[in-house]
């Protein structure tokens, strides 16, 4: 997240993580309330800095497990919790 991405957004500049680009519709994310722009900040107590950490927490993840996700959107910020199919 650059800061000029994090400044499109309505976020603050300083925010780390990676932006949904879209949802599936019907995917675990849209049932848990995730949106297309919002920022993944962190995963389960795990810091989402990077497309690698992102895709390092997701790994770890296993069907029948839910994560506790945390977005920052223009309207601040959001935990949401997502059981993973």
């Amino acid at each position: 997240m650059t800061p000029e991405a994090a400044r499109q957004l309505g976020i603050d500049e300083s925010t780390k993580g990676v932006m949904v680009q879209r949802i599936e519709p019907g995917s675990a994310a849209d049932r848990a309330g995730i949106r297309a722009h919002d920022v993944i900040t962190e995963i389960d107590d795990t810091p989402i800095t990077s497309v690698a950490s992102f895709s390092k927490a997701v790994g770890k993840l296993k069907s029948g497990d839910t994560a506790v996700v945390v977005v920052e959107r223009k309207d601040g910020s959001a935990i949401i919790t997502m059981p993973i199919d």
